[in-house]
Order: structure tokens, then sequence, then C-alpha cells
């Protein structure tokens, strides 16, 4: 019996038969019009995502400098992390199966890089694309309509505000289809992942404060560990309700009126479509998304031999992205509590109602913060490009030690 792989690799053989002429003779069209090839990354829905609107946000901005016409052609895998963006996504950029092959035999032919669209780096806008073209995809008035019935059958009324609520844990990624037929089984290695996950239950006081103000909460998220243990009417765990679909995930995310997120792919459909984030035990603290409206507030970083907390400047020279390497150094990871949740969502609501008024002595901390971060090393790797909504927690800064602005 043949595997899905060997089927695949038959495919493509059999494909070269047409792809290979027709690559041939668009490499001859080259002096009069440019046409490139490339795949959306789909595996994941963060990188799905702001791959498929930076695409979007490129085209616009390539007819401005081009010097000859251009046309992108791109293929998505048929399996995806979420059907709803997919369906999005191919009504609006050209998406075709059979650029796959043309794709393929084109970087296997030599000289095919200039027909091959560069793929994302790393998915953060450095640039200021979002903020500067028209980057989102639409939905339909059938698929608004849709959703707004949902809104109503849960016992909202029109005109409420309703958020999204994302608190990462290693349960979807180690259960995820996708990567699991990507590496053949069980997915462990992404288990160095670990230092992002946080306890729902330490979010519930805070979520319950702003149920009170007449906001809807939906807790978000594909699989989760465990439902979250509340019952406030205005609070609802979508992401255990039997009502949980690809289409709603994405339509919840694009019009929530905020959200709040520990930092995970979700999110950014939320910030693609304009929606204030605040980020909570978002780390690391200099891989902030400064390229969004958002408040960043990140876990504690200690020394574990002295339980002091690590400077600013410590805090950036110690940048890792695996539990390990945290380990290795000697540095703790401490998640904010149940008190700390609740007052930075105090902040950030005040800030979003447009009655918070930073002080002289705040601004000044904010000032010296991003002194400091424009002097690391790597900063221009992460923001090339700042929004001038993206913050810090005032609140946060207010408690750090003395000397966590010192050089």
């Amino acid at each position: 019996m043949m595997t899905k792989k060997y089927l695949k690799r038959i495919k493509i053989l059999v494909a070269g038969i047409w792809a290979i002429p027709s690559v041939l003779f668009l490499r001859f069209l080259r002096p009069f019009v440019l046409v490139r090839f490339g795949a959306i990354r789909s595996n994941r829905v963060g990188h799905f995502v702001t791959d498929a609107c930076e695409q979007k946000a490129l085209s616009y901005k390539e007819r401005e400098v081009a010097n000859r016409p251009t046309v992108n052609w791109y293929w998505v895998p048929d399996d995806t992390s979420n059907n709803q963006w997919a369906l999005m996504v191919k009504r609006e950029l050209p998406v075709n199966k059979a650029v796959r092959y043309l794709d393929f035999w084109n970087q296997k032919i030599a000289g095919g890089a200039t027909h091959t669209i560069p793929a994302t780096e790393n998915s953060r806008d450095t640039k200021g694309l979002f903020e500067n073209y028209n980057a989102t995809f639409c939905f339909t008035s059938e698929e608004n309509e849709r959703a707004r019935q949902w809104l109503l059958s849960i016992g909202y009324q029109e005109g409420e505000k309703f958020i999204c609520v994302l608190v990462r844990d290693p349960i979807f990624l180690a259960n995820d289809a996708l990567l699991k037929e990507e590496y053949g089984g069980p997915v462990n290695k992404w288990s160095y992942h670990n230092y992002r996950d946080s306890d729902i239950d330490t979010y519930l006081e805070g979520l319950e404060w702003l149920a009170d103000q007449g906001v809807w909460v939906f807790r978000m998220g594909k699989k989760m560990a465990r439902p979250i243990k509340t019952k406030h009417a205005r609070i609802l765990d979508y992401s255990f309700s039997e009502s949980r679909s690809d289409f709603l995930d994405v339509w919840l995310f694009a019009n929530c009126s905020f959200c709040i997120s520990t930092s995970t792919g979700p999110d950014q459909l939320s910030a693609i479509y304009g929606r204030s984030i605040l980020y909570l035990n978002a780390t690391p603290l200099g891989h902030l998304t400064s390229y969004y409206n958002c408040m960043w507030v990140p876990k504690t970083a200690a020394w574990q031999k002295t339980g002091e907390p690590l400077t600013l400047n410590e805090t950036l020279r110690n940048t890792y992205f695996s539990s390990s390497f945290y380990q290795d150094v000697g540095i703790e990871l401490q998640d904010l509590s149940s008190s700390e949740i609740k007052l930075y969502i105090q902040e950030f609501w005040s800030r979003y109602k447009g009655l918070w008024v930073d002080s002289l002595i705040e601004q000044s901390m904010h000032d010296r913060f991003w002194a400091t971060l424009e002097d690391w090393k790597d900063y221009r790797n992460y923001h090339d490009w700042r929004h001038d909504q993206c913050r810090v927690s005032s609140e946060w800064l207010k408690k750090q030690s003395q000397k966590f602005l010192e050089n």
C-alpha cells in the first residue's frame, strides 16, 4: 500500500510533463512580465495569517515600485490549520493547486530564484506593511450574518463589546494532527516552548472584573488543557463549546473589541484587523510585538540562586526561545499573579476607554525603557519599524526595582 508521501512524489514527477515546459515558457516571458511562484505556510495559524497578509500587502507595494508587471501565483497545502482562513485567502489571492508543481520544478531548474516569491522570515512586520497597506481579507455579508446570529444565540445584545482571550498551554502543539503528520508521530519536540505557557486560573479574577464592566469574554483555543472555572454569565469557554468552528475562530478574533493573549499564533488575527492586544505573561521581553497596537507585560525573570529580578539589560542579554536555555543560565521565569493580571487588565481597560494618562514620571520610565531597548544589539532584527501605540504597562514598570532601568 503506497503511503501518502509516496503518492505526492509520483504526482510531482508526472506533473513535470507539463510543469517543466510551462516554467521555461514563463521564463521566456520575463522581459515583458515576471511570473513568480511561492507557497503560503499554513500548518500554524499565526504563520498562515501573517504570511498571507504580508503577501497581500507586498502585492500593493510592489505595484508602486516595479519596473515591469509582476504576477505572483501561490499554492496552499490541502491540509491547513484553519479552513476558513484558507477559504478567505483563496478568494482574494491567486491560489491554485497547480502552482505547487510549477514552484517545485522552477526551483529544480537552474536560474529559478528570480521566479520564486521570497519566503517570510519570521512572520514579524518589521517594515510597517500592515499599517501602510490593506492586508486584511474580507468576510462576506453571509458570514457576518452567520456570526451575528451565533452571538445573539448566546444572549449577546447588539452593540455590546466582546473580547477574545487566549492563554497558551502545551496541549495543542502536542496533539496537532498536521504536526504529527509532518514529524511522523506525537509531537514532543515542542516542549521547549513550555516557558510560554500560563495557568488559565490565574486570569479568572481579572476576566470576571472585566465581565462586570459589561464585556463578553470568550476564552479561545482549538485544544486546551482544561475548562475555565467560572459561572459568570458573560464569560464563555468557547474553546470547549460545541459551536466552536474554524469560521468562528477567525471571525471572533478579527471582530472582537480587543484581545488578551500570552502571545501565540491566533492573536495575530486581532492585530491584523486593527484590534489592540494586551499581552500577559508574554516572554521574552525583547521579542515584544512592537509593530501592533498593544500593551506587553512579561513574566518575571529572576536569578535562581538569589531570587533577584534581572535588570532590563540582563533580560535582553538573556533572550532565549527554549525553556532549557533559561534553566542552563540559572534564570527562573515566574508567572504573574492573579492580582497582578487583574491590575494590568484594569490599566489596559482604562487605556482602551481613553481614560489613562501617563504621568511625567511614567512617561520618563517609558522613554528610558525604549532607549535601552534601542541600544540592544538585536533591536533592528525585531523592531525595525515600531507602532506608535506599542508599549509596556506603566503599572508593570512602576513595580520593577530601582535598578531595572539602570545601565
